[in-house]
């Protein structure tokens, strides 16, 4: 089972930055580093908020240095592989929301395959704990499913709390 598409991640954080100011406009914000399954991705797009937070373009030059200044550039890949994701990148700002949906999606299953995963072992832990445990479960699978994304965060957290990591 996949629970993640890193092509999507390289393509989304390739567009942003290839065309920065275009790439915002296209954004339905709702993206944070925590949707991406890669932690480099993750401190990729971590630096590419900080700085439109603080009013700056987002671009190969101002991202390598905002991670230089955090000790973290050499952590990503260096310099080379941020101008790579952005050479690499064949979509267009037109695309960001398609791939904002894919690592919605991938963030959901990823959560989803948490609470699940903590459910069987507090199952086997406590087995006369069964009808409550299947309560938890259908609760968060009910959440994750119908609220915004951002919404089902604490919820999945209360039942999942070693979360799945990467890289």
């Amino acid at each position: 089972m996949q629970l993640y598409d890193t092509q999507a991640e390289q393509e989304l954080l390739g567009i942003v930055l290839a065309h920065p100011a275009r790439a915002l406009e296209s954004s339905s914000g709702m993206i944070t580093p925590e949707f991406f399954w890669s932690i480099k991705h993750k401190r990729i797009y971590r630096a590419i908020e900080e700085l439109r937070e603080d009013g700056q373009e987002a671009d190969i030059v101002t991202v390598s240095e905002q991670l230089k200044e955090k000790n973290l550039l050499d952590d990503v890949g260096g310099r080379r592989y941020i101008a790579e994701l952005a050479s690499g990148a064949y979509g267009s700002p037109a695309t960001i929301p398609f791939l904002e949906d894919k690592l919605v999606k991938f963030k959901k299953a990823r959560e989803l395959h948490d609470v699940a995963q903590n459910t069987i072992t507090e199952l086997e832990e406590n087995p006369e704990n069964a009808e409550a445990l299947l309560e938890k479960l259908a609760t968060a699978s009910r959440t994750i499913r119908q609220s915004t994304w951002l919404e089902a965060i604490p919820l999945v957290e209360a039942y999942a709390p070693k979360p799945l990591t990467a890289d």
